[in-house]
């Protein structure tokens, strides 16, 4: 008689889990679509809310009408898209001023493209006739960026995808 105890340890699922978590690694596309996605929905309320990602709400507009800032066609919101790959998830606005309004500008100078002059209209109604205009510059309203809860909801979906594959 020996004094020998064996017990035998069938480890498949645990081999299983392992590989699913070994494949998570290798293409993490999903999750990364996942996370691009949610920053797109996060950043698109902000244009409801008119705040930035950290909360701060937006400079308001300098023409006293009380509408919320970077909302009066929708461009610029709807101009954000999101896209990912294996290790990374981004979004990018792709309208040619996003960049001014994330970040603000200092004084410029508009002239005109065509023509000599500038027309638009003033305050009245009535028509207006500049050579050029003395723009105050823009403050920043940014609208791209990681607010605090976009950093827990991340980690939420990333640890659903560990979860799942290491479950199964």
């Amino acid at each position: 008689m020996t004094d020998t105890v064996t017990i035998t340890l069938d480890d498949a699922a645990v081999q299983a889990a392992f590989d699913r978590l070994t494949r998570l690694g290798r293409d993490t596309s999903p999750m990364m679509a996942e996370i691009a996605e949610h920053l797109l929905e996060s950043t698109q309320r902000r244009f409801d809310s008119g705040t930035g990602p950290d909360g701060v709400p937006w400079v308001p507009l300098e023409d006293g009408s009380g509408r919320t800032p970077l909302r009066v066609s929708g461009t610029l919101r709807d101009q954000i898209f999101p896209s990912h790959g294996s290790d990374f998830a981004q979004i990018a606005a792709t309208t040619k001023y996003a960049r001014a309004h994330q970040e603000g500008t200092p004084p410029y100078v508009i002239l005109p493209v065509k023509g000599k002059a500038l027309s638009f209209l003033g305050p009245g109604g009535d028509r207006i006739a500049r050579r050029k205009v003395n723009h105050p510059g823009l403050p920043p309203r940014p609208f791209l960026g990681l607010s605090d809860q976009d950093r827990a909801d991340i980690e939420q979906i990333a640890g659903a995808y560990l979860e799942e594959a290491a479950g199964g």
